[in-house]
């Protein structure tokens, strides 16, 4: 029996809270009226688009009757290169792991004009990069254009799954989107950004692969029944009924896309050209069958941007164009040098001129770019509804006119508006008492840390070749080993201060004796892979200082959670971070984090949790504040001030659950301006 799209105990109640939660939202340089937001909020609900939607009427509960009960449903679809734990290779598939769940799991209410019950349907959509035992064949192929690439399968296959959360976990099957076995060694269990399969496409393609995900989401996020509707589709055609390519239900569906980083980018292209067929024949009639069927299943549609890492653009050469067959008006904002008037109309200069701002800064063109590159970041950045990132502190420096930090898209971001929304983590993943990869013994909650630390201290220690002593101030990295991770800066630091082999000296100063013992007290340990310079570096710690420094170059989560179990403080000495979950998931585990003061971790800092260092200015100069925060650090371990900072650590709430609220008004708010 079909499902109703009715209310049901499986589906989770999404009741627009905008009037008391808005505000929480950290949204620069277009903040929102409440009230004139309410006033078009409550306009755009009593509008009729001629499309049918799940309307009911009831009467009020003074029994007076004329008081419309709207049941909505709406789709959120999150986009994404990986989602944990099907495919991981950092930060983002952690979150587009936790927030959809969070995000089903919200129940609030919101009172006007209109009583309005929207069903909340959450679904993410990434790459099945291997065969994952738990998903199933949706029996629903995705037409593709004509890619000029010889041999290439002209369509995708969409595998489905439903979470113990309720979200409806979607991936797109493609062998341009299949997994190149690394060596297991290092532990890496899916593709990175820069790396493509390992038979006949590579990375010269990532363009093509894009666009077959962002085809994949369109037709997931908009035709895809749901879960409980696509098992009856399945059994019929089981039954020997006719698999359709595409399928769309009879119902204009409400979706709002949240993208991802720019592999996601060109998705917002593709949609906001077919949205264009519902204002000229012109574009309508130039569709693909694909496109029309998702044009007549539109109801409102909206695309939130979620910036990650400004970093990491996609950048091509302008050949990529006639690669991806995007339309010819889906083009213009790829461009590096297209002018920013001319997507979003003049800017008003100081006094109060219009100009034709660049979308990029001047001088970055001279340097970086030249003028037949294309940036999906930016089209994305142009063409969605609303820009979103993952802490308030990274936005306002996003905006800024600080080159190292906008990456070139100051322009546009300041012009836009950006909204920070700092990033949660996993708390039943993230449980010192429940943690899969902790033996019983090590396992701990707020009373009894010092226990569980002291046992995982030694487990380390053991592991990893390190001095077992439990008077040892165990200070922890983990991370990819690159620059902007300040791994440049930690290693030159900590290769002053640790013990270092040398031969025994008859006679030594008072002053060297105090400094050899503050020394003999301090151990490192390195967690993860990077760049080839600093792993050899990280790999030779072992070798200079034994029994004080491991250097693990691998990707593990067991060996991650066993290390922030174990240490007392974990070092992030980003140079720019837009989050640090790392900073957040330390501070939950007890291992004070000392962080610098940048991005999510200023934000994380000065909530009260661990100690910030000043941003990075010279590698010398930052050498020198590291080694004084570090000594700092060892001379206050297991003192009253050490134990009150570990405690509040571990006493925040580093949950979704404000944040997923956030996440609630933004959609909402996006979705009726």
């Amino acid at each position: 029996m079909r499902v109703s799209l009715g209310l049901g105990q499986d589906q989770r109640i999404f009741l627009c809270t905008a009037k008391k939660r808005a505000s929480n939202c950290v949204c620069h340089s277009r903040k929102v009226l409440i009230s004139s937001f309410l006033t078009r909020y409550q306009k755009a609900l009593s509008r009729v688009n001629g499309k049918k939607r799940i309307d009911l009427m009831e009467e009020s509960k003074d029994g007076r009757g004329g008081e419309e009960t709207r049941v909505d449903e709406l789709r959120v679809v999150f986009l994404s290169t990986e989602v944990s734990p099907w495919s991981k290779v950092g930060g983002l598939a952690d979150v587009i792991s936790a927030l959809p769940k969070a995000l089903a799991g919200i129940q609030s209410e919101w009172k006007g004009d209109y009583n309005i019950i929207k069903t909340c349907r959450v679904m993410s959509v990434a790459p099945m990069y291997e065969q994952y035992d738990d998903v199933r064949d949706c029996q629903m192929d995705v037409p593709l254009p004509e890619y000029p690439l010889e041999g290439i399968c002209r369509h995708a296959s969409l595998f489905e799954t439903l979470d113990d959360a309720g979200v409806h976990r979607v991936f797109v099957k493609h062998p341009m989107l299949g997994m190149r076995r690394h060596d297991a060694s290092r532990g890496h269990p899916s593709l990175t950004y820069i790396e493509a399969d390992g038979g006949v496409y590579d990375c010269r393609h990532m363009d093509i692969r894009y666009d077959i995900l962002a085809w994949g989401a369109l037709v997931s996020g908009i035709l895809l029944p749901n879960y409980e509707e696509n098992t009856e589709r399945i059994a019929d055609v089981a039954e020997g009924g006719t698999i359709a390519s595409c399928c769309g239900g009879s119902t204009a569906r409400d979706v709002v896309f949240v993208l991802n980083d720019w592999p996601s980018a060109l998705h917002v292209l593709r949609l906001k050209h077919i949205m264009q067929g519902l204002v000229s024949n012109e574009v309508k009639e130039s569709l693909s069958d694909i496109e029309k069927r998702i044009l007549g299943s539109l109801g409102r549609v909206k695309t939130l941007f979620c910036i990650h890492n400004l970093a990491y653009q996609g950048v091509f050469s302008e050949d990529t164009l006639s690669n991806i067959l995007l339309p010819p008006d889906s083009v213009a904002p790829l461009y590096t040098k297209t002018r920013l008037g001319d997507i979003l109309g003049p800017t008003p200069d100081e006094e109060g001129n219009e100009s034709d701002t660049l979308g990029i800064t001047k001088d970055l063109n001279d340097v970086r770019l030249d003028d037949n590159t294309v940036n999906f970041m930016k089209g994305a950045l142009l063409c969605c509804d609303q820009i979103v990132t993952v802490s308030p502190e990274y936005a306002k420096e996003i905006m800024s006119d600080d080159m190292s930090l906008n990456c070139g898209m100051g322009d546009i971001l300041h012009r836009r508006g950006v909204c920070g929304i700092m990033n949660g983590i996993d708390t039943v993943e993230w449980d010192t008492l429940h943690d899969k990869y902790l033996p019983v013994d090590g396992r701990f909650g707020s009373s009894t840390v010092s226990k569980g630390k002291s046992y995982m201290k030694k487990a380390i220690q053991q592991k990893f070749g390190l001095n077992v002593d439990d008077k040892a101030v165990l200070f922890v990295f983990i991370g990819r080993l690159t620059e902007q991770k300040g791994v440049d800066v930690l290693l030159r630091s900590f290769t002053k201060i640790l013990p270092q082999k040398e031969a025994p000296r008859p006679t030594k100063s008072v002053e060297e004796c105090m400094t050899e013992s503050q020394q003999s007290k301090l151990q490192l340990a390195v967690l993860g892979t990077g760049d080839p310079w600093m792993e050899r570096a990280v790999e030779s710690l072992e070798h200079s200082f034994p029994g004080h420094a491991a250097g693990i170059c691998e990707f593990s989560e067991e060996i991650a959670h066993c290390l922030l179990a174990a240490a007392d403080y974990v070092i992030v000495p980003s140079k720019f971070e837009p989050c640090g979950l790392i900073a957040q998931c330390a501070a939950h585990y007890g291992a004070v984090p000392i962080l610098t003061a940048t991005g999510g971790l200023y934000d994380l800092g000065r909530s009260g949790i661990g100690r910030l260092m000043p941003k990075f200015d010279t590698v010398g100069e930052s050498v020198d504040v590291m080694i004084e925060i570090v000594n700092t650090a060892v001379e206050d371990y297991k003192t009253d001030l050490y134990i009150q900072e570990q405690a509040t650590c571990m006493e925040y709430d580093m949950s979704w659950n404000k944040s997923a609220l956030q996440w609630q008004d933004i959609i909402t708010q996006v979705l009726y301006m």
